[in-house]
């Protein structure tokens, strides 16, 4: 004699199969994946910065690293209020914020904020993205395979002066490091290969 299910419980089955499916969906559309290097990347890590940080914050350092493993890796130091000359140190890998630490600044002489800089009046990470890639571009022209970004930083105004802030993009390739800098607005001041 045939074994037959009871069709009600083939029906209850698949019901709980939907369910878990649209639950494991749910999930892993929820934890965000690591920035690309890309236009679009870089677009979404100012987005985030502003959302995250708000856009009247300062920020004296940020650094972009990138890993083979876990993709990009963002370290920043970043304050709401310069005149506090607190600031908190932040990291961002495998898709997660994480305060790190608490910095407290100390300043000989001028303007605290002229030691910082602002990412909508001063700095553009869209246009560094762009940067990125125009690097990547370059080093190729230049008989270098396969380029990788591997560190791009924001530096902080040397000595106050921010006509002296710039833009570094470091990277990997044939076994050489090429760095280029950057002037804000995109003029490329030097290059160098180690």
């Amino acid at each position: 004699m045939e074994n037959k299910r009871h069709p009600i419980f083939n029906n209850i089955q698949l019901k709980f199969i939907f369910i878990y499916l649209c639950i494991v969906v749910i999930i892993t559309s929820c934890e965000k994946d690591s920035y690309r290097n890309s236009i679009s990347g870089f677009q979404e890590i100012e987005k985030d910065l502003l959302e995250k940080f708000g856009e009247k914050s300062y920020y004296t350092d940020v650094t972009i690293l990138q890993h083979p493993e876990y993709g990009m890796e963002i370290n920043l130091l970043v304050t709401d209020n310069p005149y506090s000359f607190a600031m908190e140190g932040w990291n961002y890998k495998n898709g997660d914020w994480q305060m790190v630490s608490e910095v407290q600044l100390e300043l000989g002489k001028g303007n605290i904020e002229n030691y910082m800089y602002n990412l909508h009046s001063e700095v553009n990470i869209v246009k560094l993205g762009f940067l990125v890639n125009l690097c990547i571009e370059r080093t190729k022209e230049d008989g270098f395979k396969n380029p990788i970004p591997t560190k791009i930083s924001i530096t902080s105004p040397n000595k106050g002066d921010k006509s002296r802030m710039n833009y570094v993009i470091r990277l990997e390739a044939n076994n050489k490091k090429i760095s280029y800098i950057y002037s804000l607005e995109g003029d490329l001041i030097d290059k160098y290969v180690l």
